[in-house]
């Protein structure tokens, strides 16, 4: 099954069930979604529009992308960027899915809405004060757990590229 498939049919199954557990691949929602080691449990989106600081669940290409809703524009448009990014993007409300509700890091399951850690990072990484720019390379450099998910990235990458 390729990839349109398959983000074809877990669109499918999370408008029918209103749920699905997904992994997640990818680096941008470091450190609160580490690649290929954390489930997220992904909701179908209510009636109405989600906002801040909800992680939105939306389809770019043949790709279902979670990133930090931030802000909404006047027209409407979600102002929208993964915890471990720099640049912004601009999202429809109509091409969200649904939201990741939390996480399953092994056997436990992390509720972002009540877990303390999740809370203290999406308040820092939502801040309009967090010095992004200059904080973000040093973390790259000096936290472990930056440097192990971006080498793992980057073999994955590498291993596409073969196959």
């Amino acid at each position: 099954m390729n990839s349109k498939e398959s983000c074809d049919r877990l669109e499918e199954i999370i408008a029918s069930v209103g749920c699905a557990v997904v992994q997640g691949t990818g680096t941008s929602m470091l450190p609160l979604i580490r690649n290929s080691t954390d489930r997220m449990l992904i909701t179908a989106k209510k009636d109405r529009t989600p906002a801040r600081p909800a992680i939105a669940v939306y389809r770019r290409g043949d790709r279902l992308i979670a990133h930090r809703i931030l802000g909404t524009d006047p027209d409407g448009t979600l102002r929208i960027r993964g915890d471990n990014q720099l640049r912004w993007e601009r999202v429809s409300p109509d091409e969200v899915i649904g939201t990741v509700e939390g996480v399953y890091r092994g056997e436990r399951y992390l509720d972002f809405s009540v877990d303390k850690k999740s809370r203290f990072l999406r308040r820092l990484w939502c801040s309009p004060l967090f010095p992004r720019p200059l904080l973000f390379p040093l973390l790259r450099r000096l936290s472990p757990l930056y440097r192990r998910e971006a080498a793992y990235a980057r073999s994955q990458r590498a291993e596409k590229k073969k196959g």
